[in-house]
């Protein structure tokens, strides 16, 4: 499996999460340690058709690849002045809503 694939299925094992299943929440847990050694991976291999690639699931909102990938790359991935603005817009709306996750993405957007 490709990393780009590997990372959008780890997004969808975070979504599927039961927190109430030990057994569900670990492999949401190594999901996430996975997604980060995807990201640098792709960073020290510097393919630009793998940051490129990494780029593209900005567009995929299934399983909130998008917001992981955002995350991801701000933390992680060199990308231009406006791949960057792009993914800070999406944290930004995720810290906007109602939802149990938006303190999470206020308190980290104020870290970075």
């Amino acid at each position: 499996m490709d990393l780009i694939q590997e990372y959008i299925a780890c997004a969808k094992a975070c979504a599927l999460t039961d927190y109430a299943d030990k057994k569900s929440v670990r492999l949401h847990n190594e999901s996430v340690k996975r997604m980060y050694k995807i990201a640098e991976k792709i960073v020290s291999e510097q393919l630009p058709e793998s940051i490129e690639a990494f780029v593209q699931l900005l567009d995929i909102n299934d399983c909130n690849t998008n917001i992981w990938a955002a995350v991801h790359m701000l933390e992680l991935i060199p990308v231009d002045k406006s791949t960057e603005e792009k993914a800070l817009q999406i944290i930004k709306k995720q810290a906007a809503a109602d939802g149990p996750d938006a303190l999470g993405f206020k308190l980290w957007l104020d870290s970075i």
